[in-house]
């Protein structure tokens, strides 16, 4: 999808009843208890959101890496996260609303994998921490090499994604959980009650998620998102 900068060049001059005619509405459901009702309206250029009281916030679509999520999780569903007034605000949105909002945002780009592997990798560093020091032979305890590995390859992966930005760690992270995953088995083998099922039921499900974001951020769709920023320039 082209997006020229130029908003002259996106539509005639003095055609304003054209310029403020938006590509689709929504009407989308904010994630609090009680549920509200927001107006989503798509235009070339934005994307506006009415809120009940009837205030309406614009996000430009040059601004969408630092202001827009779209997440679809098997747990949560089809979810919108957008940062209006300094605050994350997230809406749930049926499925054609969601398609059209991942069309408007257009494929991938390297700034996006950036941003998705900062957010992916939060949790990573802390964790890696807790399964080294878990690992040492501290307070007589025996040590853990198992552990310490995994503990160590998740300090790596996410020190090394923020320097080196790369789909290939969506992989690595995948692989970490089917690691964990792998364990899960073992132990539900050796007579693990239905909590470690839930575990390996997590597991599977963030392993999963990680390789969506592997093929996501495939080189293919990046060089398309290339393509049309080249294009729009």
């Amino acid at each position: 999808m082209n997006r020229p900068d130029d908003e002259s060049d996106r539509f005639p001059r003095g055609d304003d009843e054209r310029r403020d005619e938006p590509l689709a509405v929504y009407e989308i459901v904010e994630s609090t208890a009680p549920a509200k009702h927001w107006e989503l309206s798509l235009f070339a250029d934005r994307l506006e959101l009415e809120s009940p009281a009837g205030k309406v916030h614009h996000v430009l679509w040059a601004d969408r890496h630092e202001r827009v999520l779209t997440l679809d999780r098997a747990l949560l569903g089809r979810m919108l996260g957008v940062t209006l007034d300094q605050k994350k605000v997230i809406f749930r949105l049926e499925p054609d609303a969601f398609a059209a909002v991942r069309a408007w945002l257009g494929p991938p780009t390297p700034e996006d994998l950036k941003i998705a592997l900062k957010r992916q990798f939060a949790w990573a560093l802390p964790l890696g921490v807790v399964f080294v020091l878990s690992a040492l032979p501290l307070a007589e305890l025996p040590f853990e090499p198992v552990t310490f590995g995994l503990g160590l390859a998740l300090i790596l992966t996410s020190t090394l994604s923020r320097v080196w930005p790369h789909r290939v760690f969506f992989a690595l992270e995948s692989l970490w959980f089917c690691s964990l995953a792998a364990n899960s088995i073992w132990r539900l083998a050796e007579g693990g009650g239905w909590l470690q099922a839930g575990f390996l039921a997590l597991q599977m499900l963030l392993a999963w998620r990680a390789i969506r974001e592997y093929h996501r951020f495939a080189p293919s769709a990046i060089a398309a998102a290339e393509g049309d920023g080249m294009a729009a320039d």
